[in-house]
């Protein structure tokens, strides 16, 4: 059985909704709610943000999708993909020419040109947008 394992490496730049716009929107004015508040904009990103939630990026993020394979076609696991870091097969970096990226599609994929390998990393930044 193959294993994959998906990795944040650099935390967006912002919360996706802060208190302010949360209290905001339902217009409250006190602060008795913000810890509530606040979990409850937690729970809410975790179930749309990231590999475990419905595998969006709202805010800009870098990850790592490290397999102990290399199938010849790679969905990223967190769209939209706005770009590929690196590609790394059994601890070497290819080179962009030596593999084809599709990131206009979702989800976002990678084709190599061979099937025999022992790990393959993906590196990429995912999200819709940096605020």
């Amino acid at each position: 059985m193959y294993s994959n394992r998906v990795t944040r490496i650099a935390e967006p730049s912002t919360v996706i909704l802060s208190i302010e716009e949360v209290k905001a929107h339902l217009n409250i004015t006190h602060s008795d709610e913000d810890a509530m508040l606040e979990r409850l904009v937690e729970a809410a990103t975790a179930m749309i943000d990231g590999p475990s939630g419905i595998g969006r990026a709202m805010i800009t993020q870098t990850y790592r999708l490290s397999l102990d394979h290399a199938p010849r076609c790679i969905r990223l696991p967190v769209n939209p993909v706005q770009s590929i870091t690196s590609v790394t097969v059994d601890g070497v970096e290819l080179d962009s020419a030596d593999y084809r990226a599709d990131t206009d599609i979702d989800p976002a994929t990678i084709t190599l040109p061979f099937m025999t390998a022992e790990s393959v990393k993906v590196t990429f930044v995912a999200g819709y947008a940096n605020t």
